[in-house]
């Protein structure tokens, strides 16, 4: 479950329940109720009174739920929460709204980071276009020059990662906070209990995911000396003191021993869907520039074929050979094309032995002829045959034998059910190709 404050006005599918305060509601009172759902005692709450839509033997990571407004319309409220939401101050309430603020913040600050970035230039293809549309966000400072060589790409890629992984660390750090205060909320802790005493900046407020508390539990196999033995040496005496509080209290409190697990603590392993599962590190770091480079690939082929090939049609040798030549592009394809290595080990390194010996062992490949090959996977993911009509039931259209199979099979792929044109390209022979916007 993620909750987040929304004050741009931004649409949401029937899939995501919409809280609105009142009118004088302030920044903070939104932030406040955020922290308080985003929690693990809500979600704890929820997962009893809801049913879950798919279950899995990996509960913590493949079950799946959707809470619908009427069930989260019904979880209780601590005083301490209503009552700074009516105007009544207190120091929890307090410090649960700055976390859950700079949180939201550091979760604006990551849009800038997204991989996209990388590729935006002013003045090339569809950018000014692009950059008129609502919610655009602009690159941050630090990767914001766009790249001229390879060296340029890798520099800035390498920056991305390193302030990400920063935010992420700080915003783990911020949720356990908030986890524990809303403990001391419902009462499951006394707030004046050494474990709900709260991290501040002057103490290093980072936090790597195996790092939290119930996850040294866990590697101890709930032995506390080991568990204890576990907290960083290299950590200040305030914050080992505080691990080593709320140790206690997950071994010594069978209802917070209940709560501090998986199932209901944010997992932060969802960074980017690597083939048909969300990873984070590494793998996921390569999938997403993978998807950003292919993104803008798209972007400069469908302006080539507009504006140079004044809408097609083209040949794909050609058309690859023409981009090729673009100097951004070629120094980007070294880094793609170790990105995608760097995918399909982590794929083959995840198979089993008796798979593996049936597989090729994937090598790195930055030459043209790999780059061509990339180039044409991209564009026919985003093309369908010319002369296929939209807004026809795909059952109707393979009845009038016009088309083949396979032909109505990957127009289906990149229009959807219902046969929404949204392609980009469509082919008029095996290698020729026109602008689909014509």
């Amino acid at each position: 479950m993620h909750v987040v404050f929304d004050g741009d006005s931004g649409a949401f599918n029937e899939k995501a329940p919409l809280i609105k305060l009142p009118s004088v509601a302030k920044d903070g009172d939104h932030h406040l109720i955020s922290a308080l759902i985003n929690s693990s005692s809500a979600l704890f709450w929820l997962k009893q009174i809801c049913f879950s839509k798919r279950e899995s033997e990996e509960g913590a990571t493949d079950t799946y739920f959707e809470f619908a407004g009427g069930k989260v319309q019904q979880l209780p409220v601590p005083p301490a929460i209503t009552e700074s939401l009516r105007g009544k101050l207190n120091g929890l309430a307090t410090h649960l709204t700055v976390l859950a603020s700079e949180a939201w913040e550091q979760g604006n600050e990551l849009a800038c980071l997204a991989l996209k970035q990388l590729f935006k230039k002013s003045g090339e293809g569809y950018h000014a276009w692009n950059a008129s549309l609502p919610g655009q966000v602009k690159p941050h400072p630090e990767i914001g020059a766009s790249f001229s060589s390879t060296k340029d790409l890798d520099k800035n890629l390498s920056l991305a990662h390193e302030i990400r992984e920063k935010l992420r660390r700080e915003m783990i750090a911020r949720q356990d906070e908030m986890d524990w205060l809303v403990y001391a909320a419902y009462g499951l802790l006394a707030e004046a209990h050494p474990a709900a005493a709260s991290l501040t900046a002057d103490t290093d407020l980072t936090l790597e995911r195996d790092e939290r508390p119930f996850r040294l539990w866990a590697q101890a196999s709930g032995d506390f000396d080991k568990a204890a033995a576990l907290v960083p040496a290299s950590w200040s005496a305030t914050k080992r003191k505080l691990w080593r509080a709320r140790l206690e209290t997950i071994r010594d409190n069978e209802h917070i021993r209940r709560i501090e697990q998986p199932v209901y603590k944010r997992r932060w392993d969802e960074q980017w869907k690597v083939g048909n599962r969300w990873e984070c590190g590494p793998a996921a770091y390569a999938q997403e520039l993978i998807d950003a480079f292919t993104w803008w690939l798209s972007e400069k082929a469908e302006w080539h074929l507009e504006h140079k090939a004044k809408g097609g049609p083209i040949a794909l040798p050609d058309w690859s050979a023409a981009l090729f030549k673009d100097a951004r592009i070629a120094a980007a394809w070294p880094v793609i094309a170790d990105a995608i290595y760097q995918v399909e080990k982590y794929k083959f390194d995840a198979l089993d032995e008796e798979k593996k010996e049936t597989r090729r062992k994937p090598k790195a490949d930055d030459s043209y002829t790999a780059f061509e090959r990339f180039f044409r996977e991209t564009v026919l993911g985003q093309s369908v045959p010319n002369g296929i009509p939209p807004a026809k039931p795909w059952n109707e259209l393979a009845e009038r034998n016009k088309w083949t199979s396979a032909q109505l099979k990957k127009a289906q792929a990149v229009r959807g059910k219902l046969n929404v044109p949204r392609e980009r390209f469509q082919h008029v022979s095996a290698t020729e190709f026109v602008w689909a916007g014509k």
